[in-house]
């Protein structure tokens, strides 16, 4: 019983670690873009979308999130999420360098991409690729998303104190045990 509770303890505090982590970095975000004009923020010099085309299939699939960390350098190979001419973010691998920027290619296209991909519209190099947690970060950018992790994070901070009082641990009482607890 002890070892289940000191699990639940861990996983508790990893899940508001978690938790405090994502509110940050939603609200840095939200911030960013309302106040500071950044359609694209970094947060700590990473950066993360949302797939929304199967243009790389097999790879990355539609609503996958990526995790991209700024780079000095980037090399063929390298998958990276970069803004396009259009203003949207594309998430693809660089198949070749010109002197204009890089050539870039989705794993699923028969083609390049028409444009070069200049090194100062590059967000990243996809260093993670989180399957299907999309539609949850999506979500979580959200007003009411915003407030669900912020009930949930409250939730996970009062939820052991509830437990407790309601299990009668003697913890919560001093450390003394009822008469009715010795029979």
């Amino acid at each position: 019983m002890r070892k289940l509770k000191t699990v639940g303890r861990i996983v508790g505090a990893a899940l508001t670690v978690l938790l405090s982590f994502m509110l940050i970095s939603n609200v840095y975000s939200i911030c960013m873009k309302t106040f500071g004009g950044q359609e694209h923020p970094r947060f700590l010099g990473f950066s993360s979308s949302v797939v929304i085309s199967g243009s790389m299939s097999d790879t990355i699939e539609v609503n996958d999130l990526v995790i991209c960390s700024q780079k000095k350098d980037y090399k063929v190979g390298d998958i990276i999420t970069f803004i396009s001419k259009s203003g949207s973010l594309v998430t693809h691998r660089i198949v070749g360098e010109t002197q204009e920027g890089f050539i870039t290619r989705g794993d699923a296209n028969n083609t390049n991409d028409r444009d070069t991909v200049a090194q100062d519209c590059i967000m990243g190099k996809v260093i993670l690729t989180v399957p299907k947690i999309g539609l949850v970060v999506e979500f979580m950018g959200t007003p009411l998303g915003l407030m669900c992790v912020v009930f949930i994070g409250i939730l996970i901070l009062v939820l052991p104190s509830i437990l407790e009082r309601e299990t009668g641990s003697p913890q919560k009482n001093g450390g003394n045990i009822d008469e009715s607890e010795k029979k």
